[in-house]
This record gives C-alpha cells, structure tokens and sequence, in this order.
C-alpha cells in the first residue's frame, strides 16, 4: 500500500531579507491636463517569496505511484485595502477607494504569456511545481513555488465633484497566505502534509513636490506568522474559515475576485462603499502634503 513517510515531509519558505518597498513610475503629463502627472505607485516585495516543500512515499514491492500528485494548495485571506486622494487644496475634493475584506479564496498562480493556466486547486502545474506521479517515479519528492504579491495604483485620479485631479495620499492593504503542501491520491483524496503561513502588510503615505509624488512614511511589512511551530505547521490550517475551502477546494481563484473590485474600487462603478468622491479635502491633512 502506498503511504507518505511523516518524518520526511518538509515545508519550507525563505524570508529571509524581504520587505515592502513603494516604487514611482513617471509617464509624463495626463493628456487632458499637462501640468498633472501621469504615473503609477507599485506596492511590492524586496524579492520573490520561495517556498519548497519535500515528501517521501514509502512503497510496498508491488507499489507504484501513477496518477498520485504533490503539489501547493494556496489560500488567500485578503483584508481589503483603502486607497486616498486629496486635493491640492480643501475646496479641490477628495476620492476615497475601498475594498472590503474577502473570504478566503484559493490562490492558483496563471500567466498567458507563458501558456501557464489555473489548475484548481494546485496553486501552480507546472512541472517543478506540481509532481505527477507515473511508471518509475522517485520515492522522494522535492517542488518549488515562487509568489510575488503586488498592488499597483495611478497616482493621481479625476474628481468629477470638482472637475480637478487629486492627488494619491495614502495606502494600506493587508493579505494573509497559507501555502499548504497536498498529497492528492489516484481516487482524489488528499492529505494536507504541512504548510507556511505568511502576511504581507502594505502601507504608506505620500506627499508632492514640485508636481511629483514621494514617499513620506512607508510602514509595510513581511511576516512569516507561526514561527513558534517550527519551520513549518504539520497538517492542515485549524482555522475554521478556512475549512470549507480545505474540504472542497473550488472557484472562484483570488486573481478574478480581488482583481474585479480592485479595478470598481479604483475606476468606480461599483458599489456605493467601493468608490466615494468628495468635494472636500481629506482632514486632517499633513501640513507639507503639496509643496
């Protein structure tokens, strides 16, 4: 009979050295307005977050390991993320962006470009990724995953109360990911080995100069959670929100969900909550914000 040896299962991710960091993109002058600039503010990591995880199957004489496959499990917890504008001044308006928190939803991994498409529930198939059991296979199985979580936003945004651009002010968003190494049997059963849990806090605030943003304070963070459990967590994530998702890993992936409200957050036309313009200036506001 075909079992996986307990002691040999290893999850691992490598923290070291990463942290948040905001970069500026300059693109020039918005077409409808050249004295405002056209640009993008990115939310990201240092370095791409490495996770690997390693498990052996122990075989009777007779054993093979056709059909049985090993790869990631992704659960997205995403809190939501507020993004603000402000005016030059009061009388020029506000906008604030809002998303609320999700439930969690499986993170799988996709690329077009590079023929790479989701796979439920495997957070990515391709072959370092996710092992594919077949005649002749090794006992000992060792795959990899690279995540990089990201936020992107235009720096300046029409306010139509106004007529005017405001001016990104601030940001903050949190996501918390449990990156779960699964054994999947050739009847569909699975076996959630062991895990890494990790959150990624996103936060910073903005003041202009000379027509031109930069960051004023920057207080995001990297967290590997969980640490007092070793390198990794044995089995499968206790939290009761996660365990209907954990018992029937299905869709929506967070990509589409978060992607969708993200953008009605953004561009409006969403719900009422998501995107709020004013014509009021944020209070209070820093003394120094334009300059």
């Amino acid at each position: 009979m075909t079992s996986i040896d307990p002691s040999s299962i290893k999850v691992w991710i490598k923290d070291q050295d990463i942290y948040t960091k905001v970069k500026l993109k300059d693109w020039g002058p918005q077409d409808d307005n050249k004295s405002v600039l056209w640009g993008r503010a990115d939310f990201l990591l240092s370095g791409d977050v490495q996770l690997g995880g390693q498990a052996r199957f122990g075989l009777q004489p007779m054993d093979d390991l056709v059909d049985w496959q090993v790869g990631f499990i992704q659960i997205l917890r995403d809190s939501g993320l507020v993004i603000r504008y402000t005016g030059r001044t009061p009388r020029e308006g506000s906008i604030v962006c809002t998303v609320d928190k999700f439930p969690p939803l499986l993170d799988c991994y996709e690329n077009k470009d590079k023929g790479i498409s989701v796979t439920i529930p495997w957070y990515k198939n391709t072959p370092e990724a996710l092992f594919k059991g077949g005649p002749g296979s090794d006992q000992l199985v060792n795959i990899a995953i690279v995540d990089f979580p990201a936020y992107g936003v235009p720096v300046t945004l029409q306010n139509k109360t106004r007529t005017v651009y405001n001016f990104l002010y601030d940001f903050t968003a949190e996501s918390e990911f449990w990156t779960i190494l699964t054994a999947m049997s050739p009847a569909k059963v699975r076996q959630y080995l062991g895990y890494c849990h990790w959150r990624v806090r996103c936060k910073a605030s903005f003041i202009w100069q000379f027509g031109k943003p930069q960051v004023s304070t920057e207080w995001g963070s990297f967290t590997r959670l969980d640490r007092d459990k070793g390198e990794f967590s044995p089995g499968a994530p206790p939290n009761a929100d996660l365990k209907p998702l954990l018992a029937n890993p299905v869709g929506p992936v967070a990509n589409d969900v978060t992607f969708e409200q993200f953008k009605a957050a953004i561009k409006g036309g969403g719900e009422v909550w998501s995107h709020v313009e004013s014509n009021r200036g944020l209070s209070p506001i820093v003394p120094n914000f334009w300059g």
